[in-house]
């Protein structure tokens, strides 16, 4: 014949068993975390990147066909003006300025 063993766990019996080894769930827990801190900050490289698109797009009436190509013109010369602004040395220095705290390479346009 079969013997089984029906036991039951009191939760008093799991406090108490978390209790005696509460030294080693700690310790494992500070060691775990220095080690993934050590490998996060000094192991790893850090990548930055980024993009950034400016669409401008006017609607125009079919009246207007002839002032289409001067509206384009004038959205492209928009579109570099933004962009010179961007990446013009004042945003770039106040960029640094900024950032100049932060882990890792900066990525300047």
């Amino acid at each position: 014949m079969d013997q089984t063993s029906n036991e039951v766990v009191s939760i008093s019996e799991i406090l108490l068993t978390l209790r005696k080894h509460v030294k080693l769930i700690l310790g494992t827990t500070i060691v775990i975390t220095a080690l993934a801190a050590i490998v996060t900050f000094f192991v790893m490289t850090p990548k930055y990147s980024s993009g950034t698109q400016i669409l401008v797009n006017r609607k125009l009436d079919s009246s207007m066909t002839a002032a289409q190509l001067q509206t384009t013109q004038a959205d492209i010369a928009m579109i570099s003006t933004y962009k010179d602004i961007i990446t013009g040395p004042v945003i770039q220095n106040t960029v640094k300025k900024a950032t100049k705290n932060l882990p890792g390479p900066l990525i300047v346009l």
